[in-house]
């Protein structure tokens, strides 16, 4: 089984709707599955824990069944690297407001956690290789995970730079997916298209607002590409 993970229902119903799944009854999340139960895409809700408590569901749940998850959603880009449109996969991820630098962890560590969670390695190899036969391009990203919406570079120097990466997007699950896929020993990368970037004229949350329906539908057609 493959896990397709993500916040909003409005990033993940167009996918919903053209694998044609079937809702599963009793759910503690919205999750939707394929009729040879080789697919599944959820939304879990905004935010670390929503995030952490859904997917530790879903890991629970099926077990030795799934081969691997797929996150995908949108970001905001912090820096001059990114624009709106673009694909990344997520090599680092790291929590943008937890310190704990005062018992010697780096910053956005948890304690007796790793320095920061990866992606894994074969499986970006595997889908990149997908993409970029059909000249898909995509760049390799770090994020800085937290619960909050940034929306200026005051918050940027305040959370995201004090990371001991280079973050160069922001969002508020990404994180707690890898942490939790960490601890089962699954699988796992995100996939983030730039929805919104910090210190255009118009705000971060019109950028956002705007580019939804566009990020949906553009994720629809990868993931299907990826699963073929």
């Amino acid at each position: 089984m493959k896990i397709i993970i993500g916040a909003m229902e409005e990033e993940l119903e167009p996918l919903k709707k053209a694998l044609n799944l079937k809702p599963v009854i009793n759910s503690l999340i919205q999750e939707y599955i394929s009729n040879d139960k080789e697919v599944l895409v959820a939304w879990t809700g905004i935010g670390q824990v929503n995030a952490a408590t859904g997917l530790t569901y879903l890991l629970t749940k099926y077990g030795q069944a799934v081969e691997y998850v797929l996150n995908v959603g949108t970001a905001g880009a912090i820096n001059k690297d990114f624009k709106r449109g673009d694909l990344l996969f997520i090599e680092k991820a790291s929590y943008s407001s937890a310190d704990v630098t005062g018992f010697g962890y780096v910053y956005g560590q948890i304690p007796r956690m790793p320095k920061y969670f990866l992606g894994t390695e074969d499986l970006i190899a595997t889908i990149g290789y997908k993409l970029e036969q059909v000249n898909q391009t995509f760049f390799l990203a770090n994020t800085a995970t937290s619960d909050r919406f940034f929306s200026n570079y005051e918050q940027v120097q305040k959370y995201a730079s004090k990371l001991p990466f280079t973050a160069h997007i922001v969002e508020m699950e990404c994180a707690a997916y890898y942490q939790v896929a960490y601890l089962f020993d699954i699988s796992i990368v995100a996939i983030k298209i730039v929805s919104d970037v910090i210190g255009l004229e118009n705000s971060n949350e019109e950028q956002f607002d705007e580019f939804l329906p566009k990020v949906a539908q553009k994720l629809n057609e990868l993931v299907q590409l990826i699963l073929k």
